[in-house]
């Protein structure tokens, strides 16, 4: 894997066995850790299914304890506030300091699944509940609310657009689930999209924040380094499209010492773009087709 500019990662699961019933890490944790370091494995996926959520806090601390005693480092993905979160019997309010603190990675929602409706259920439960995660999200801390569907049966172009934009502007991690050999090139740009990609990976790593919901639409802000900032606007609707005046005001407040700001489009060429004068207009127009987004990043032309 490694000679082949790739990562390893494994799963495995906090309990006797896994959700697919095979063999649990339980009472050789020691073992399966120290044989993952020799293994050099790179990520460790750790589940919890068919284990009680009041042993959860000591159960994920103590193999992360063990990770922690690699010579390399070893992202740590966790489920544990998704059992918690979701339990079916015994409610337990997650610790959510605790988790940031022992964990790279945290699972917060259900499996996503390639559909619109699954889509826009996980973006409204992270959207819902950002003033948590937006506390606890930064370098070394993320909240994921599961894999990218892009590439996958099930989803359209317009729609994995809007997955890639929204997981950009929370952030969130990355991670395909598609086929590399096989995916269609136009959802290979998706996935390939630096502009979308240093957006996520932006170095000040501000969360984004929803700035206005309803049945039709959300608008996302994300701040970004350089006085720069993203936008996505998402079209919940099926069939109609949306044409929105953006106040100019959610960018002049935070895009400071310049008269004139120029606006990318992040899925087309760079070269679309245009300028806007602060002094002269109050809004601007956004066009979103339906089931999926307009994704936009704004920047400082004129400096005063």
């Amino acid at each position: 894997m490694h000679k082949n500019g790739l990562k390893l990662g494994i799963y495995q699961n906090l309990g006797r066995r896994t959700c697919m019933n095979y063999p649990g890490i339980t009472g050789h944790m020691k073992v399966d850790v120290k044989t993952f370091m020799e293994w050099d494995v790179d990520m460790i996926k750790l589940d919890a299914c068919f284990t009680a959520t009041t042993t959860l806090n000591k159960g994920y601390i103590n193999f992360g304890r063990l990770l922690n005693q690699s010579p390399k480092p070893i992202v740590y993905s966790c489920s544990w506030p998704y059992y918690q979160v979701h339990a079916s019997q015994v409610h337990i309010v997650p610790n959510w300091d605790l988790i940031s603190h022992n964990c790279n990675l945290f699972r917060v929602f259900h499996d996503i699944h390639p559909d619109w409706k699954s889509l826009l259920a996980t973006i409204d439960f992270m959207s819902d509940n950002q003033e948590i995660f937006r506390r606890i999200t930064g370098p070394g801390s993320w909240p994921d609310p599961d894999m990218l569907l892009i590439g996958d049966s099930g989803l359209s172009f317009g729609e994995a657009k809007a997955q890639m934009a929204v997981w950009c502007i929370f952030p969130a991690p990355l991670f395909m689930s598609n086929d590399p050999r096989t995916i269609d090139s136009k959802f290979k740009s998706i996935l390939l999209n630096r502009e979308a990609i240093a957006i996520n990976q932006d170095e000040l790593t501000i969360p984004g924040e929803r700035i206005f919901h309803n049945q039709t639409m959300d608008i996302w802000r994300r701040l970004l380094s350089n006085n720069t900032v993203a936008f996505v606007v998402l079209n919940r609707q099926n069939d109609l499209p949306i044409d929105l005046k953006l106040p100019i005001e959610q960018v002049a407040s935070i895009v400071n010492n310049t008269s004139e700001i120029q606006v990318f489009d992040v899925f087309k060429a760079v070269s679309s773009s245009f300028h806007i004068k602060l002094n002269s207009l109050n809004w601007f127009d956004v066009h979103v087709e339906p089931k999926t987004v307009t994704f936009l990043r704004m920047q400082p032309l004129t400096i005063i």
